[in-house]
């Protein structure tokens, strides 16, 4: 998902509402790595 993928490069942090809406999406993708560079 790339708004998980831009979170993370961006190392930026996330409110529960949003970290529940997040875990919903993930749910439903396949269980494979995301690669992601971290932004400098």
């Amino acid at each position: 998902m790339d708004w998980i993928a831009t979170k993370m490069r961006w190392q930026l942090s996330v409110d529960d509402r949003e970290r529940s809406t997040l875990t919903q999406a993930a749910a439903a993708c396949p269980n494979l790595p995301v690669k992601v560079t971290f932004a400098r």
